[in-house]
């Protein structure tokens, strides 16, 4: 058994060997909205051969004997041969890997770094624990075994012992026993704020579910039981339930970055207070603006929120300048002091240099 769990970890280094070669490709192929860390994903790979032997046909004979005549083709019995191309196709398979293994795989390529909770942000929910055995207790909490091996040791020493009878007497009886432990709980949550006004066109929209589910799932691994809260905005701000209808979400109108700001900081203050949550900000927009008025407005209401998070990330897409140049000219978007991280990103091939920059440390 030894011997297969070893090939089989194998293997699985060989299949996460071949997803890391294609990362980029993978990223922009496969969809994880909603789905949950032990989820499983298909990974369309090259055929994978493992070494082996291979032994002939019992009862077929081998090269040199059976019936035949100089000069007959050889090949398999009743297969004729064909008169089809040869391809330049590798066939594909389907491999299932879940969420969390991708995950780990995308952070292990980028060097990506456990994320650092706030030390207040932190609850403890008490669980009781066994502890071990001892001798008085409820009926319920009775170890049958243990008790029957009491009163056979017992009656082994009495010398009163009737072999396949054993009736236990009240000293014989053990309990579990138990202790309440603390376990450390940390509250986290991540809010993602997404422009859906009219510019924001179809592979814009894409960029932003891909990059948005990434991180989602890269978060979720760093905190069992992560919230998450969904806020939409064209020239007014709402909440949208699930991440299904927020990436799906579309509106023709125009754009009041400093309103989304505004309600993020009121949504942070009423429902997850920093003292108790660990909280992340993602907003994914073009970067277009209604005017310079509104971004002077979101960037006093940003001076808000930034003492609140552990981290603001900003990815602006398709748009080189934009509401990115304001956030330059007023903080330091890549710094220990400063929990701003923003990227731009022209393609889908910046989904990746976008999440190091926003999870790795800061520089």
């Amino acid at each position: 058994m030894i011997e297969i769990e070893a090939n089989r970890q194998r293997y699985r280094d060989i299949v996460k060997g071949k997803v890391r070669e294609n990362l980029y490709r993978y990223i922009n192929q496969i969809d994880i909205t909603g789905k949950q860390g032990n989820d499983l994903v298909k990974i369309p790979l090259p055929r994978i051969e493992i070494p082996r032997f291979q032994y002939g046909l019992r009862d077929r004979g081998g090269t040199g004997q059976g019936d035949g005549e100089p000069g007959d083709v050889l090949g398999r019995d009743g297969q004729e041969q064909g008169n089809e191309q040869a391809g330049n196709q590798h066939a594909e398979h389907q491999y299932e890997i879940t969420i969390d293994e991708f995950v780990e795989i995308i952070s292990d390529e980028l060097g990506l770094p456990d994320l650092k909770p706030k030390d207040s942000a932190q609850i403890n929910n008490p669980e009781y624990h066994i502890k071990g055995i001892r001798r008085t207790g409820p009926r319920g909490l009775i170890v049958k075994k243990r008790s029957l091996l009491e009163g056979l040791k017992r009656g082994l020493a009495a010398g009163s012992y009737i072999p396949g009878v054993i009736v236990p007497e009240k000293s014989d009886f053990r309990y579990r026993d138990f202790k309440l432990v603390e376990n450390p709980n940390l509250n986290a949550v991540v809010i993602f704020m997404r422009d859906v006004s009219g510019s924001m066109n179809e592979q814009k929209k894409k960029i932003a579910r891909t990059l948005a589910s990434y991180s989602h799932a890269y978060l979720r691994k760093q905190y069992k039981g992560l919230e998450e809260c969904f806020i939409a905005y064209d020239g007014k701000p709402w909440e949208i339930d699930n991440a299904e209808d927020f990436f799906n979400i579309t509106s023709r109108g125009g754009t009041h970055i400093s309103n989304a700001y505004k309600f993020v900081n009121e949504t942070i203050d009423d429902r997850f207070p920093s003292k108790n949550w660990n909280v992340y900000v993602m907003h994914l927009t073009d970067g277009e603006s209604l005017s310079r008025d509104d971004d002077n407005r979101s960037i006093n209401f940003i001076k808000g929120i930034l003492p609140k998070v552990n981290a603001l990330f900003y990815a602006q897409i398709m748009q080189d300048k934009g509401f990115y140049g304001r956030l330059k000219d007023e903080f330091p978007l890549r710094s220990d002091d400063c929990p701003i991280r923003a990227y731009i990103l022209n393609n889908n091939g910046q989904i990746l240099p976008a999440m190091k920059t926003f999870f790795a440390p800061g520089r």
